[in-house]
Formats: C-alpha cells, structure tokens, sequence
C-alpha cells in the first residue's frame, strides 16, 4: 500500500477521476456533470471520498459516497449513498477498495453521517459483504416492458446529437413540465426513504430526469438509451394502467426499446407492475447498508426506494 498516494476527493481532482471513469469502465464524462453531481452542499457537506495515487502520479482507485437525508419517521437523518467505486485494471487486486472504503466509512462518521446505504452490481458485491461489514436487505424488484419499435435511442447513443433528441422527445413528445417531481411514493406508504427536498430536486438535476404530465399524473423519467421510470404520483389501478399504456406508445414513437421500473418488494408500484401484461422481472439487484450504525436512529429493514432513488437516475 506504500506505493499508492491516498488523497480525499475535492473540485481539483475531479479531473483525475475522469481518467478513471475512462479506464475503469470506458466512459466519458463532461467536468461539469461530475461538478454537479459531487456538490452535496445541501446537506452541509462534498466531497465524501479518497483516491489513490500511484507512483507516476495516475489515479489508481477511489471509493465514495454521495450525502443525502433520508426521512425517516418524520426525522431528517444525514445518510450517503455508496457510488462510483473503481479500480483501474492495472492496480485490481491490491487492497485499494477496501482502504479507501475505510477511509470513507471513518471520514463519514466524523462529518457526522447516520446511515451509509447502497446498491452494489455482481463485481463490487462479494466485496461489500465479505470485507466491510455491509449487509443484504434482500432484492429489489427490476421490472422491464420490451416495446417493439426501431432502436433509435439505443443507436444515438453513440453520436453527440443523443442530447438533442433527448431534449425534443422529452419536451415535445413526454410534456417535459416545470414543476420538480417533489413526491415520494414510498413515504405515502408509511416507509423511509430519501428526503425530497427542494434541495435535493435541485440537486438531481445533473442527471437530466424531468417531470413528465401524463393523463394529468406527474411521473418522474429519465432517458437514456432506455426509458427510467424513477417514480409516479399517487394514481388508481386503473389511471396506473392507462399511464403506461401511454408511456409504452410514446416510448414506440420515441424509438425506446425498453421501460424499466426498479422499487423495493413490498410496495404499491410493485404490485401494479406486476399486472402489466408482458412485464419482465429482471436482473438481481441487491440493497445494502452498511452495518456500523445505531439501529435505535434508523431501522434498515423499513427504508424502501425506487430507481429515482439512485445516484446515477
């Protein structure tokens, strides 16, 4: 571990970081996506994370975490999410996830973080469990509507104009409104979940979600090279199935080959997806916490989420 150089996260080394994404996982970002998206000022604090340096100065690692509140019983309670943890290929098997996530867990609890949470993917999962304490709520529920049309979303997705077409398809074909999608469907139902403040709705902007009206309901999505319900407003059986019939016929006109929905079992959502004709029960996507808190603050079994929940919807 000498020959690594540990540093904690800020606005300067966010450029180190893209290098990262880039080697990690091939993607690209603009600085102005991982400014935003890194500014939790609105908790009090940024910048909840390490990097590690190699010998030549290259970003080899970084493990963090993204702060939000999480409301619980009528409590506001300062929580993070755990997000973009990687590791170059060429410094894998050498302790650095497990340092840096160390080093993260211990700068949270200084900067007075309650409840660490997150959802990690089938490579980082057997690390979460087995070397940091984390723990396994159980599955969420990942709900996928195959919709027969020509894949243009998946196709622009390679061309810089991807944005343009998000932008008109979003405004002119989704009813694009103003208003931010301030409600939670999980807190309806007498669960926790993370505090949608004004502040926070301000804050999510930088992952370009918008509030769609559909048969006058507001419906909160996201479009990639698929289309992300992240959350709906309160709406009967029957509104709820008319909505998505919708969605389903616009997402045809849009070219989008895939509707997918995420939430936790147990929930109103879930059990409505679950009469949609053709409705697919995806991959396993594992909920965890991290198990070095105080449950008499928070009781994890009674936090539930969607996928508007997610530090990358």
């Amino acid at each position: 571990m000498s020959d690594y150089r540990i540093e904690r996260i800020n606005e300067d080394r966010l450029k180190d970081l893209l290098q990262l994404y880039k080697a990690s996982f091939g993607k690209t970002y603009p600085i102005r996506y991982l400014q935003n998206k890194f500014n939790t000022q609105y908790t009090g604090i940024s910048f909840v994370g390490y990097l590690a340096y190699d010998q030549e100065n290259q970003a080899a690692a970084y493990y963090g975490v993204f702060p939000c509140y999480i409301n619980y019983k009528g409590r506001q309670v300062l929580s993070a999410q755990s997000g973009d943890t990687m590791t170059h290929p060429a410094h894998q098997g050498k302790g650095l996830f497990t340092k840096l996530a160390r080093l993260t867990y211990d700068l949270a609890k200084e900067l007075k973080v309650q409840f660490i949470f997150g959802f990690p993917n089938a490579n980082s999962y057997p690390g979460f469990i087995k070397k940091l304490n984390w723990k396994d709520k159980g599955a969420m529920e990942l709900y996928t509507i195959q919709v027969p049309t020509i894949p243009v979303s998946s196709l622009l997705q390679f061309f810089r104009i991807k944005h343009i077409y998000i932008h008109i398809i979003s405004k002119y074909l989704f009813n694009k409104g103003t208003t931010l999608f301030s409600y939670s469907s999980i807190q309806d139902e007498g669960f926790g979940g993370i505090d949608r403040s004004i502040e926070y709705l301000g804050y999510k902007k930088y992952e370009g979600n918008f509030t769609a009206n559909i048969q006058n309901k507001k419906v909160w999505l996201k479009i990639d090279h698929r289309l992300i319900i992240g959350d709906l407003e309160p709406m009967s059986s029957n509104d709820f199935q008319d909505v998505v019939n919708i969605i389903r016929r616009k997402a045809i006109l849009a070219g989008i080959r895939r509707i997918i929905f995420i939430t936790s079992p147990g929930t109103y959502y879930s059990a409505e997806f679950k009469k949609i004709s053709g409705i697919h029960l995806g991959e396993t996507i594992h909920d965890c916490y991290l198990d070095e808190y105080d449950d008499s603050i928070i009781n994890p079994a009674n936090i539930k989420f969607t996928g508007a929940d997610w530090d990358s919807f």
